[in-house]
């Protein structure tokens, strides 16, 4: 119902309405004193000075008396300040904007004894944003460790086993370079996005990579030229490549079109990764095979 209702304020108020919420808590168990008021009313001031810079809507009984019924329980122990914020959850906008709610709140003097928590989505997003940076830790480890295991078990050779892993190298830095350029001009990303990215990366390059290789073994062996063979292993295996990454980038391009905010962004940065991956694979895989295929053939 709630979603329902945000998505009527979006449609009829759409200058008013605002994605999500971070709801700041004052709490006293034996009563909010004046001192405490004092102070919710000098943060609601203080996040009311950033509003313009950071695009929130600060709603607080000290802004708006006529809201103190909802922002203020009816015991006295607590009361509330809401800052609605333009982007969703799991956004880098919305976590660099909690990041400053939080130092206002550090920063705020306060009477002893009063408690003040942050929560809301724009909070549950922060901290998973927190928890996500590990995440991406240690998925790029298992999974270049994953591949660096069935390279070996898949060519026995060390130089047949660096070119893939040179080429998803490539593929990685480029496509998590790109997609933090594009954050910094305003593109909304996905906190999660990146750990998608590094596996898809690492897979379909991994992938390629193989099929080009095997590609390369197969026409090795019908002509003496090693260089020839490496044209004709990118001539042969070359459109399967291209094919298989459209398809595959058109696939997640589709999420454009999902309702969810964190879909419709994540959709096309993961479909570029996976275009950027293909291109690796077809100029900087097939340049290594050509410069090292005459070595590789003789260590198969």
């Amino acid at each position: 119902p709630s979603q329902r209702a945000m998505a009527l304020l979006c449609e009829e108020f759409p200058d008013n309405a605002f994605a999500i919420r971070e709801v700041v808590i004052f709490v006293r168990d034996n009563g909010l004193t004046l001192a405490d008021k004092e102070a919710a009313s000098a943060m609601a001031r203080a996040l009311v000075e950033k509003s313009e810079q950071w695009n929130w809507r600060v709603t607080a009984a000290a802004l708006n008396p006529v809201m103190r019924p909802l922002l203020e329980s009816s015991d006295g122990k607590a009361a509330i300040i809401v800052v609605d914020l333009p982007a969703g959850s799991l956004t880098s906008h919305t976590v660099k904007r909690f990041r400053e709610i939080a130092r206002a709140v550090a920063d705020l003097p306060r009477p002893g004894g009063l408690q003040i928590e942050i929560t809301g989505s724009a909070a549950m997003g922060g901290l998973l944003e927190s928890n996500a940076k590990r995440d991406v830790d240690m998925t790029t480890i298992w999974a270049l460790a994953a591949v660096v295991v069935i390279l070996l078990f898949v060519y026995r050779s060390s130089l047949a086993m660096l070119l893939p892993l040179v080429t998803i190298a490539a593929a990685l830095l480029v496509s998590l370079g790109l997609v933090g350029w594009m954050a910094s001009l305003g593109w909304p990303i996905n906190s999660l996005v990146q750990m998608f990215m590094i596996v898809i990366v690492v897979g379909v390059g991994t992938d390629y990579c193989l099929f080009l290789f095997a590609r390369f073994r197969e026409d090795a062996a019908e002509v003496a030229d090693t260089r020839t063979a490496a044209m004709m292993a990118l001539t042969h295996a070359g459109p399967a490549v291209l094919a298989s990454a459209g398809t595959n980038a058109l696939g997640m391009a589709t999420l454009w079109f999902a309702r969810n905010r964190d879909l419709h962004t994540s959709g096309p940065t993961i479909a570029l990764s996976i275009v950027i991956a293909g291109a690796c694979v077809m100029t900087l895989s097939a340049s290594l095979i050509h410069v090292s295929g005459r070595w590789l053939v003789r260590r198969k």
